[in-house]
């Protein structure tokens, strides 16, 4: 149920955080009107600055309905255009990255907010004979004096939302966050293989989608009373089929009933969640940088930078060798979930770069800055991936340059690749002494 509500929320949290502040508006204008009311007998506790005639009170209430309505519009429209911008410049992935901000949402909930507290509040008052004095139109005021002020800070964050490289620092921060995550709940001890390959009771999924939360907790519950293997099979952010294979039990010992609620704790989106899965982020940088090297852009120095980004997140995978996850219960059972390998998240995300930037020799040489940074951090196991992925790259593209002076611009950063680079020697000289320091 809570994975539920937080898959809910995220569905429609832009709508959410819009709605959060006009029923904050519906509420003030509630508080407002009571004390405005001729029985309350409240008005005289309220400083006499704050209080104003119905007539005056209503002449603001008027301008301030028609400004708000005015520039809850416009608010609209820069959504709008900066939401254009998004999907046509960068990717309509990044789009989420610019709505997903609450201010964006937040200040247009503001502003529909105070048009409905104006309009409501003008209803409940009569004019001539009523000599009453009110805080509705003092209020009024200071509520777009607020709106105006949040109205700044939403200029600022659409004039940095535009910047490509603000775009790509937000989603490797949020990226590299996510894969600290991931590393840390993953097993590094040595697996009994033997265990979590039995595949005696075949769990299939009831539906379609991206499975974006697996709700191990919940599974855990359901399966500890039995001597079982649960073995997972598939990864965050796949797309699954209905009746495609989810994962195994090591025993056919469990009734159709406890099948079905296995079932329903794999749940599933119709698009990928970037709070739940790290690869969401990779693959808008990669997309960025593709978008930037297509003929209409022609952009290599963003694809460049693109590039560096993706190397510097691929590098922390580089640095484990481990893929599995292993999770144990309060009782017998035990759970296995293997996440993609570094080698296939490499190949997956450095492929686009292959692809596009191959005839640009800048970019080439990026590409192969960037398999060097991988390799300077990587593990022994996952240093010959980037060797083979770099030595089959360069086999791809040597033959599309035929001037030296383009060869010259990556052939040095290659070969420190396949040799070891001055920097990575000293690293790997740096470790045995400390290994030798620890002896000791």
């Amino acid at each position: 149920m809570k994975n539920k509500i937080k898959l809910f929320f995220y569905n429609n949290r832009r709508w959410i955080y819009c709605l959060e502040y006009i029923f904050y508006s519906i509420i003030l204008l509630a508080i407002v009107t009571y004390i405005d009311s001729s029985y309350s007998g409240l008005t005289k506790y309220v400083p006499h600055i704050m209080l104003s005639s119905v007539e005056l009170a209503m002449t603001v209430l008027s301008s301030l309905v028609s400004a708000l309505l005015t520039i809850t519009t416009f608010t609209f429209s820069t959504i709008l255009t900066v939401f254009t911008l998004y999907h046509n410049s960068f990717t309509p992935r990044s789009v989420e990255n610019f709505l997903d901000k609450k201010i964006t949402m937040k200040v247009l909930g503001i502003f529909i907010g105070g048009f409905v507290y104006c309009l409501v509040s003008l209803n409940f008052m009569k004019s001539g004979q009523d000599q009453r004095l009110v805080i509705a139109g003092t209020i009024g005021v200071i509520y777009a004096i607020w709106g105006a002020i949040y109205f700044v800070i939403f200029v600022q964050n659409v004039l940095s939302g535009v910047n490509y490289s603000k775009l790509l620092e937000n989603i490797a921060d949020k990226t590299d966050k996510m894969i600290d995550k991931e590393l840390e709940d993953r097993d590094f001890e040595l697996l009994e293989k033997a265990e979590w390959t039995k595949k005696e009771k075949r769990i299939a999924a009831a539906e379609s989608g991206y499975l974006e939360i697996i709700d191990i907790e919940k599974i855990k519950k359901i399966i500890q009373d039995e001597d079982i293997v649960f073995t997972i099979e598939v990864s965050k952010g796949e797309f699954i089929t209905q009746k495609q294979t989810l994962g195994y039990l090591s025993k056919d010992s469990l009734d159709d009933e406890t099948i079905e609620k296995i079932q329903k704790q794999f749940l599933f989106t119709e698009t990928r969640i970037s709070d739940e899965d790290y690869k969401v982020g990779l693959r808008k940088i990669a997309e960025i940088a593709a978008r930037a090297l297509s003929p209409g852009i022609n952009d290599p120095n963003t694809a460049i930078h693109c590039t560096r980004k993706l190397s510097i997140l691929l590098s922390h995978l580089a640095k484990v060798d481990s893929n599995h996850h292993y999770i144990k219960t309060d009782g017998k059972a035990r759970i296995y979930y293997t996440s993609k390998s570094f080698k296939d998240v490499l190949i997956e995300f450095m492929h686009p770069l292959f692809t596009y930037g191959s005839s640009d020799a800048s970019v080439v040489r990026a590409i192969f800055q960037g398999l060097l940074i991988i390799k300077l951090t990587a593990s022994d196991k996952n240093k010959e991936v980037v060797m083979n992925l770099a030595e089959d790259f360069y086999q791809s593209v040597a033959d599309n340059f035929k001037r030296e002076a383009d060869l010259s611009l990556f052939m040095e950063i290659y070969q420190e690749i396949m040799t070891g680079s001055k920097e990575e020697k000293e690293i790997a000289k740096e470790e045995k002494e400390e290994e030798k320091e620890e002896e000791k």
